[in-house]
């Protein structure tokens, strides 16, 4: 019986577009203070924009106005724009 190779294939969690305001923080009292426009949402992670940079594995906190704050990870970094895992 021959076995075929397959490759695992893992569907990203549905992404809602959104436009937000929010502040990404350094953890536990670190230098970073970003100003940051979430693109777009999801159960999993995020999308943003700032004019800051950001490097990837990075763990930041995301603080969004009215909707609270969470910790993240930066996953890649594209320009302006950010992809984040979120941690908790």
């Amino acid at each position: 019986m021959e076995q075929s190779e397959t490759s695992a294939f893992v569907a990203r969690e549905s992404r809602r577009p959104v436009s937000m305001r929010g502040i990404a923080m350094s953890p536990m009292g670190g230098s970073r203070d970003s100003d940051i426009y979430l693109a777009d949402i999801s159960y999993a992670g995020c999308q943003f924009r700032s004019a800051d940079g950001f490097e990837p594995g990075e763990q930041v906190e995301l603080r969004v106005f009215k909707r609270g704050l969470i910790q993240a990870e930066v996953r890649w970094v594209r320009d302006d724009r950010v992809g984040a895992r979120f941690l908790s």
